[in-house]
Parts: structure tokens; sequence; C-alpha cells
């Protein structure tokens, strides 16, 4: 089973998690279904004392702490919610040792739109490819010099190390690892249960440009419309 860990950093953006969550829950769901053992092994993991909230918002899954953490075979970092990224990652230095000594282990990480902050704090992304939030790259170039910032790009991946833009191209940066990590059919009978295009591997990823997005807002209004019509027809 993969062993697949989900940070849950100070100011993560619940979104973020609950997106990871619900693909990775859905693809485990897609194994059951089919007689097998679900493919991955999902844990949750802080570097605090877990608060109320925190149990709350995921009380389906044991909190553990990084500090005990066994060795994970892929790791994502959510989004921040704050606006105040350096706030954010001040907040979150107790991280930055654990994802280095999971990398070093031979784990992947993945991260979500400014989740990037966090990675580029490790050094790990020093000299390597990098995306983020198109409304964040100005500040990750200032924060992280080094790093090759590819702000038109919506996913990068590079030895080990994967990020994303915001939005959708979360889910973009999933389907990868999951073709990666499950096979072609699982990540395009992904792609088809969240109504996601099946872009391909993260090479044919990389050429994709933020001008999807714009592609997208005319595209979708007319697939809203002609969905509809089918629902009309076939719901009296």
């Amino acid at each position: 089973m993969i062993q697949l860990g989900i940070l849950l950093t100070n100011r993560y953006r619940l979104l973020s998690v609950a997106a990871i969550l619900d693909v990775f829950e859905s693809v485990n769901r897609f194994y059951v279904n089919d007689g097998k053992a679900p493919a991955f092994d999902i844990s949750l993991f802080s570097a605090d004392v877990i608060d109320q909230q925190k149990a709350i918002e995921f009380n389906s899954y044991q909190i553990q702490q990084t500090d005990t953490a066994a060795k994970q075979d892929l790791i994502f970092i959510p989004a921040f919610v704050s606006a105040d990224i350096g706030l954010a990652i001040r907040e979150n230095q107790k991280y930055i040792p654990r994802l280095q000594q999971q990398f070093k282990a031979g784990a992947e990480l993945a991260c979500v739109c400014t989740g990037a902050f966090l990675l580029g704090a490790t050094g790990l992304l020093n000299g390597r490819p990098a995306t983020t939030h198109v409304d964040a790259c100005k500040q990750f170039a200032s924060a992280f010099p080094t790093v090759k910032l590819q702000e038109d790009k919506v996913v990068t991946g590079d030895g080990g190390l994967y990020t994303s833009g915001g939005s959708t191209s979360s889910f973009h940066l999933m389907l990868h690892l999951l073709q990666k990590y499950c096979g072609k059919d699982i990540a395009v009978r992904t792609a088809k249960l969240f109504l996601l295009i099946w872009i391909g591997s993260i090479k044919h990823i990389s050429v994709l440009s933020r001008h999807y997005s714009s592609i997208m807002m005319n595209w979708l209004p007319w697939h809203k419309e002609v969905l509809k019509a089918h629902i009309t027809a076939l719901v009296p």
C-alpha cells in the first residue's frame, strides 16, 4: 500500500486539504469496489499539538505528529489560507527538517498552490523548476531566487518534487501522480469522476499554460447548457 501523508500546516487552506482527500479517497473506493485493497494508506500529520478545530474537521482520521511519522511514499503540502506568506512560513518552520528527512529517505513531495513556499523554504527546490499561484509568483521569485520559477506552467515535476498553480491546477498534479502510482486507467477514471479534461503525462501538462484557464472560461458556459439539456431530457 502506498503511504500518503498530508501536512496540516498552520494556516492551511481547508478546501485544499479537502480536495486532496476527496481525490485519493475516491481512488481507494475504486479499488475496494473492484475487489482490491485500497491503493493508499492516507495519514494526516501536524507538527503541533492537535487543536480541537483540526480534530473536528478531520474526525475520520487520527492526526499524527510529524516527529513520530513513519517513512512516507508521497507527502502533500496544501495551500495556505493566509495572504501573509512570510508569516505562514515562519509559523511552519518545524516542518522543514521533517520534509528534508522524508525526501532524503525516498519520499516524493508535492505541493498545492502557495504550499510551494514551504517546499521552497526547505532548499530542496534550489536549481529546480517550480510554479505557484499566479498572484504569488512575484513574491515567490523574490523569496527563492535560485528556484527556476515557471509562472506560466500549471504543474512542474523534477526529481520527486512537484508543484502546481492555484485552483484546478492541483487536480492536474494529482492526476499525474495517480498515473504514476496507479496507472493511466485509474487516472482517467478519476478525471471522469471529477469532470476534468484528461491531459496526460506531465510532459503534456508542462506545455499547458495558464491560457487554459481563459479557454475553460469560454467553454464551461457552453458545456453547462449542453449538460442542462441532457438532464432536462432525462428527467421529466
